[in-house]
C-alpha cells in the first residue's frame, strides 16, 4: 500500500494508475478496493503468473 500511497505526490499531468491484483487474498484484495485513488483495479481470481497478470492493464491503457 505504501507504492500505491506513494503515487499520489505524482506531478505529471496526464498519468493512469492501474492495480492488477494476481489471485491474491481476500483482505489484500479488499483493501484495494478501499484505496481511494481513481485508479483501476483488475481483479485475477488465481495467479496467472507475470507476463499474463500485466496484459489486461496493458490492453486497457489506451
Amino acid at each position: 500500500m505504501e507504492c500505491l500511497e506513494s503515487l499520489r505526490s505524482v506531478t505529471y499531468p496526464d498519468f493512469k494508475i492501474f492495480v492488477v491484483d494476481n489471485g491474491s487474498g481476500r483482505d489484500d484484495v479488499l483493501h484495494l478496493r478501499n484505496w481511494q485513488s481513481g485508479g483501476t483495479l483488475i481483479e485475477n481470481d488465481t495467479n496467472l503468473g507475470f507476463s499474463q497478470r500485466r496484459h489486461p492493464a496493458c490492453a486497457r491503457q489506451s
